[in-house]
């Protein structure tokens, strides 16, 4: 049986569905996918973009791989071309959330 090296080169973590990464230094593997030590909601996925109830990603919009999400201390921030960053709370009230459709 032969072994091989594996490197590790970069870690990422998609936290919206359909954007861009965020590097990591250190990750936990979740069922969910990767997600900061110190934080769950900082996961891959836990957050998506939503109109009228459903969900949106690329195939739908492609541009939006150019939003940047970013983790600060009062939520996740977003950030894309010609916009005015938006910083979403990491616990949100219970009006601020709503049902999708899959």
């Amino acid at each position: 049986m032969t072994s091989s090296a594996i490197e590790v080169r970069e870690l990422l973590i998609y936290p919206i569905k359909s954007c861009a990464g965020i590097s990591v230094n250190e990750a936990q593997t979740t069922k969910y996918g990767l997600s900061l030590p110190s934080n769950s909601l900082l996961s891959d996925r836990r957050w998506m973009l939503v109109k009228d109830g459903r969900q949106r990603n690329q195939r739908h919009l492609s541009r939006m791989a150019l939003i940047r999400p970013s983790f600060t201390s009062l939520g996740l921030q977003v950030d894309a071309p010609g916009m005015t960053p938006l910083v979403i709370p990491y616990s949100p009230l219970p009006d601020d959330i709503i049902d999708i459709e899959y």
